[in-house]
C-alpha cells in the first residue's frame, strides 16, 4: 500500500519517514522538487537517498517539523550540523539540475 504523504529519506544509509507536508512547510532543499514530482535519486527500496551522515539529520526535521530545534551545547556539534544541512541542499539541488538537463 502506498501513503503518498509519506515520505521515506534514505540518509547515510539509515531511513527516516517524514510528511510531505514537512519537507514542503519551509524553503529548503527538498520544497521544490518535491511539490512539482521532479524526480530525486532512490535507493534501491524506493527512499530518496541523501548522501550524509544520519546523525544530525534528526535535528534538521524537527526544525522543519517546529521551526526551532533543541540545539547541543557543544558548538563543533553545532558547526557540523550546520555543515551537514549546508551541503545536503547543495548536493539536492545538483541532482535535481542534473535529472531536469536530461
Amino acid at each position: 500500500m502506498s501513503y503518498p504523504n509519506i515520505i521515506k529519506l534514505n540518509v547515510g544509509g539509515t531511513v527516516f519517514q517524514t510528511r510531505k507536508s514537512t519537507l514542503t512547510r519551509v524553503a529548503s532543499s527538498f520544497k521544490v522538487p518535491i511539490e512539482t514530482n521532479q524526480s530525486l535519486e532512490k535507493d534501491e527500496a524506493g527512499c530518496i537517498f541523501i548522501d550524509r551522515d544520519p546523525k544530525h539529520f534528526p535535528l534538521i526535521l524537527d526544525f522543519l517539523r517546529d521551526g526551532v530545534v533543541d540545539l547541543p551545547d557543544d558548538t563543533k556539534e553545532i558547526r557540523d550540523s550546520e555543515r551537514s544541512e549546508c551541503l545536503s541542499s547543495r548536493r539536492s539541488r545538483q541532482v535535481v539540475q542534473r535529472q531536469s538537463s536530461h
